[in-house]
């Protein structure tokens, strides 16, 4: 089995492609990386202070815009009148 090519110009495309090729996959994987970790901080802040905003409304008795809060988020919330 021959892996190495033994033409000089198939052995100078791999020279310049081999490297090229490891960067780019070194940058993507930072770059996606980085990027999905943020936006997974911040979709998980915007849901922590979505959920507070409704925990204020429920406290201040304003259970009508809790709900609507609810529907649009697209969560289950019920009441306890007790």
């Amino acid at each position: 089995m021959r892996l190495i090519p033994r033409s000089f110009l198939w052995r100078t495309i791999l020279m310049i492609l081999v490297p090229l090729v490891i960067a780019q996959v070194i940058v993507a994987n930072a770059f996606f990386g980085n990027h999905w970790s943020r936006v997974h901080d911040t979709l998980a802040r915007t849901l922590a202070g979505e959920i507070a905003t409704m925990t204020n409304f429920i406290d201040s008795g304003d259970t009508a815009a809790v709900e609507r809060m609810a529907r649009d988020i697209g969560i289950n919330v019920t009441f306890n009148e007790n």
